[in-house]
């Protein structure tokens, strides 16, 4: 019952947060993604606008136009966390990635918050094998979003009570952002994959 109230608390970013992840997890099983556009620029996020590809007025898909939006209500959510936030939250996702790199399902599930597990392992089974299992099928295809990334630049923490999102560029210049829960006095992930911003 506990879960279940902390859970509905959650603010209607996080759905939406969750919603364009599962359709760019569909997108990418056999049709067009929006991270296959090009990126939006900081002002393009920030006032949810999206550049016309190629310079033509083609009007933007549904899912570009929420993803877009997606981007600006993360630029704008909450304020920006302490630097000790965002150290430990950076700390996090780093290792996270460093335990996905080399497999290491089990471990990689450590750095998940209780809600995020549950998920997991509802596609993989039970135990840390299944929540494993259920991560190395939610980011079977995430490092084309994130840059083929395993270091992270941490640029800030969006933070809104126990909730944030840790913005953070990758190796290959991309800026994202995943989101994080504070839990037991202790940032993990919200997700396994992140929203793409723009790139640097």
């Amino acid at each position: 019952m506990h879960g279940r109230r902390r859970a509905g608390k959650r603010l209607p970013l996080v759905a939406l947060a969750i919603g364009v992840v599962v359709a760019l997890a569909i997108a990418a099983c056999g049709g067009s993604s929006p991270e296959q556009s090009e990126p939006a620029s900081t002002d393009q996020a920030k006032s949810g606008k999206s550049a016309p590809a190629g310079g033509s007025k083609q009007e933007a898909s549904p899912g570009a136009k929420a993803l877009t939006k997606l981007r600006a209500s993360i630029l704008h959510y909450g304020r920006e966390g302490t630097q000790a936030d965002i150290a430990a939250a950076g700390q996090t996702l780093s290792a996270f990635f460093l335990d996905r790199k080399y497999k290491y399902w089990g471990a990689a599930c450590s750095y998940l918050e209780a809600e995020m597990k549950k998920r997991t392992q509802q596609i993989g089974g039970r135990g840390d094998a299944g929540c494993g299992r259920g991560v190395e099928a939610l980011t079977a295809t995430a490092t084309t979003a994130e840059g083929e990334t395993t270091i992270v630049k941490v640029k800030g923490l969006r933070r809104q009570d126990k909730q944030g999102f840790l913005i953070y560029e990758t190796e290959a210049g991309k800026v994202n952002a995943m989101l994080m829960i504070l839990e037991g006095g202790k940032w993990k992930l919200g997700g396994v994959n992140p929203t793409p911003l723009f790139s640097s």
